[in-house]
């Protein structure tokens, strides 16, 4: 394991109770995300997903954007998602969606792309390096 993800694992161990929280180290979930999702160039085509939406940040508090997401996608808090980076940390993680905006300001630290999916491959948000995020709804 790298860095990021020793410092994830720490930092979440530490907001999310031991039986909501889970490393998995096979890859599984990212060729999930290469197979199943549309791609433009080298990321996810939003546009071709319903309910897409995108957000600049600059500035603004990314978790009033992804609780209206929450909200207006009727999302399950209780539901189980996916954490995949696409660079700094080499593992995925498995956690319910309620700790997402506990523990997003230290999921921000790392300096990658983030990938958050539902575990039944329903939705994926997404929160770029360069400040803006997109969602979509896969089915």
């Amino acid at each position: 394991m790298g860095f990021y993800d020793d410092e994830f694992i720490e930092f979440a161990k530490e907001l999310i109770l031991e039986n909501d929280f889970m490393v998995l180290v096979n890859g599984f979930y990212t060729n999930l995300i290469n197979e199943k999702y549309p791609f433009f160039e080298s990321r996810i085509d939003f546009s071709k997903l319903r309910n897409s939406r995108f957000y600049r940040i600059d500035g603004v508090i990314i978790s009033d954007y992804i609780k209206k997401i929450i909200e207006e996608n009727n999302l399950n808090i209780e539901e189980d998602i996916i954490y995949v980076g696409d660079s700094s940390t080499e593992n995925e993680y498995k956690f319910k969606l309620k700790y997402l905006i506990k523990i997003l300001s230290n999921i921000m630290e790392i300096p990658q792309h983030h990938y958050f999916i539902s575990e039944k491959e329903k939705w994926c948000l997404y929160i770029a390096f360069e400040d803006y995020l997109e969602f979509g709804l896969l089915e």
